[in-house]
Parts: structure tokens; C-alpha cells; sequence
């Protein structure tokens, strides 16, 4: 017999679609119990289209967010004057014969009504995840069935407005799905968008799932549950009009590069995890072990190499806890500088990635 955990192997991106369809991933993830659906992937092939569509033939609300007010406030920017329509809803007010329009409420917070005068009726709120901390009691969000997160992976040109992004976000979606279980609804199912521009991203981190994806993306595993979060990674090289795709002059000339793979593959090429991996400790020294969250790190070495593991160790060593800042900037300059010296020259490998990520980028998680 064929058990629960096991549903989302049977499930697989339908690439002879021209466009990618949420449907059956939203279906898989209630099925499994789980709170969270995150896609990564389909650039251009419809995933926000497909999420606010079914939305509309549910005839459900949705929390609809962006990273920044800016992105807000721009998706209320259309002129009337000149028909432009800058929302979400645009390509669907025109397939599905709608007037969905966003009205500005405050600075970085709209509401979306069909303003259709024979039907007239709540879509749903627009929210920054930057303006979360100014909601207060907005009890019109416990009607919403969905949280959707769009583009919550920012581009590397974009500025991350705060370390804690991913943590307001959940903060939302705690507020407005509790008060829907409290008043006997389905639970809220929050729905995060975004293509592959950074394996190190704010919502990962927080989610605690960065090991698992960069995980998937080595044994190309394309869905995975990992708790009660469903991930999807899309290969969007897979798809057929790829094919039209790679006789674009832009295709053949940029396929190979960063930027060419991150957007006509959805790889996370910017990511470095040629240095992830197993190694052997044996002939290597402890030189320090580090409490990052709820795990304990170990650093061993060997002359100039230098391995970075959760292999355990008895031996009396110099010990760090990021929880506490003394111990982050003792860290970074006793151990990070080093170790960071060694990976520019490749002597340094990292069980996961997360411990590659923290230690290499290190000022992106803490201020030092």
C-alpha cells in the first residue's frame, strides 16, 4: 500500500504543457497536510497567473505579497488615462472577461475588487512584506484561503530591506490563518513564487529548509516534502517552447553564462556547491565547534585544508555560540577570515550548504 508521505513521487511538472498549471501541486499539498507550497521555477510560464486564477475559479480570497512597498505601490500605478494596468490581474481581466482593479489603502497595502458595475465583489489585499509590522487587526484577512508570495527570491540587484523578510512574512500568515482555524475555516495555505536567482534567500533561511533544496537541486529531484512545506523545483529547459527558445541570438549567446543558466534553466548557478560535500576527517584536527541555531558545527583541519562538518568530537576545542554577539564577531575574526581564505583557494569543503553559506557570506546574517 502506497503511504501518505510517499504522494508526492507520483506527482511530476507537466513539461508537454505549454504553461505550468499550480493546480495539482495545491491538491498534492493539502492532501499531505501541509501549510506551505513553495515553486521555484516556470519563469514566464504562468505561475502567478495559474495561483491567482484558481483563486478566482474557487471564487476564494488571496493575501497577494511583494518584497518591497515600492512593488505595491507600483502594481496601483496603471493610468486610466492611457488603459495601462500594471496588476497581477492584467492578462486575466482580459481572458476572463474581468475589471480587477487594486485601490491603495496605505503605503504599501491595496485591496483587489472587481469593479465591474453588474459585479462587484472582494479579490483580495495587496501587502509589502516590509509594511507587515505596520498592519494592525485587519480582520478582513481571515476571508482569504490563500497567501500568495511573489518574486520572494530578489534578484541580486535588489536590496534586501531587512535580515528578517522571511520571519514578517510568517508573521502574516500566522495572524490571518489563526483566525480562520479559530472560526472553524480551512486552514490558510501559503504559496510562495519566485525563480531561481539565490539559494540563500530570506524565506529559505527562515523555513530552515536551504540544506534540503540545495539537496534536491544536486539529485535534480524536482518535488519534495520536507515537513509540512511542499517544494517544487522546475527545469524550465525542459519545457517545449524552450526549444523556440534556444534559436533566440540572446540564447546562443548567453546559454553558458551566470545569467544564462539562472534564467533559461532556473538553475541557481550563483550558488557555489562544488565545495558541498563529504570528506574524510581522519589525520584532521578539531580546531573549534560552532552552535548556529539548533545545530553544533565542527571545524577540523589539516595544514592548509579545512572541513566543516557536524562530525562530533571529544576533544577540548575553542567553542562559539552564534545566538550570543560577542561570540559573532570573535568568529568572524578568529575563524571566518581563515576558513573564508581557504575557500577562495579551495581548500575548504562544507558538509551543507548552510555552513558554507554562513560562514562564507557572513555579514549577510549577522551585523558585525
Amino acid at each position: 500500500m502506497k503511504k501518505k508521505h510517499d504522494d508526492h513521487k507520483t506527482i511530476k511538472v507537466d513539461y508537454s504543457s505549454y504553461y505550468f498549471d499550480v493546480r495539482p501541486f495545491v491538491k498534492l499539498a493539502r492532501k499531505l497536510d501541509c501549510w506551505a507550497l513553495i515553486i521555484v521555477g516556470a519563469r514566464k510560464r504562468g505561475k502567478t497567473y495559474s495561483t491567482l486564477q484558481m483563486a478566482l475559479e474557487e471564487k476564494e480570497q488571496i493575501i497577494f505579497c511583494k518584497r518591497t512597498i515600492d512593488d505595491v505601490n507600483l502594481l496601483c500605478s496603471g493610468s486610466t488615462e492611457f488603459d495601462d494596468d500594471l496588476s497581477p490581474y492584467a492578462d486575466l481581466n482580459e481572458d476572463m472577461g474581468l475589471n480587477i482593479k487594486p485601490h491603495k489603502i496605505y503605503n504599501g497595502i491595496a485591496s483587489f475588487d472587481n469593479d465591474m458595475e453588474d459585479n462587484k465583489y472582494k479579490v483580495g489585499y495587496a501587502f509589502a512584506i516590509s509594511a507587515v509590522a505596520k498592519y494592525k487587526g485587519f480582520g478582513g484577512l481571515r476571508r482569504c484561503k490563500y497567501l500568495v508570495f511573489d518574486e520572494f527570491i530578489p534578484a541580486p540587484w535588489e536590496r534586501i530591506f531587512s535580515r528578517f523578510e522571511g520571519d514578517s512574512v510568517l508573521d502574516l500568515y500566522v495572524t490571518a490563518s489563526r483566525d480562520r482555524e479559530e472560526r472553524g475555516q480551512d486552514p490558510m495555505l501559503f504559496i510562495a513564487l519566485a525563480n531561481a536567482n539565490d539559494l540563500s534567500n530570506q524565506l529559505f533561511n527562515t523555513l530552515g529548509i536551504t540544506d534540503q533544496v540545495a539537496d534536491m537541486v544536486n539529485k535534480r529531484e524536482e518535488v519534495r516534502q520536507i515537513g509540512r512545506k511542499l517544494v517544487v523545483l522546475v527545469d524550465d529547459s525542459k519545457y517545449g517552447m524552450a526549444a523556440d527558445e534556444k534559436k533566440t541570438l540572446i540564447y546562443q549567446d548567453l546559454k553558458d553564462t551566470t545569467w544564462g543558466k539562472v534564467t533559461f534553466s532556473n538553475e541557481f548557478a550563483r550558488n557555489d556547491l562544488s565545495c558541498v560535500g563529504f570528506k574524510s576527517i581522519k589525520n584532521m584536527k578539531p580546531r573549534c565547534k560552532v552552535k548556529y541555531k539548533e545545530e553544533t558545527w565542527y571545524v577540523y583541519q589539516k595544514e592548509k585544508e579545512f572541513y566543516v562538518c557536524s562530525s562530533h568530537t571529544n576533544h577540548k576545542i575553542k567553542s562559539y555560540n552564534l545566538d550570543n554577539e560577542s561570540d559573532q564577531k570573535l568568529f568572524y575574526l578568529k575563524e571566518c577570515v581563515t576558513i573564508a581564505d581557504a575557500y577562495y583557494k579551495r581548500n575548504a569543503m562544507f558538509q551543507k550548504f548552510r555552513m558554507y553559506d554562513v560562514i562564507i557570506h557572513f555579514k549577510n546574517f549577522y551585523k558585525i
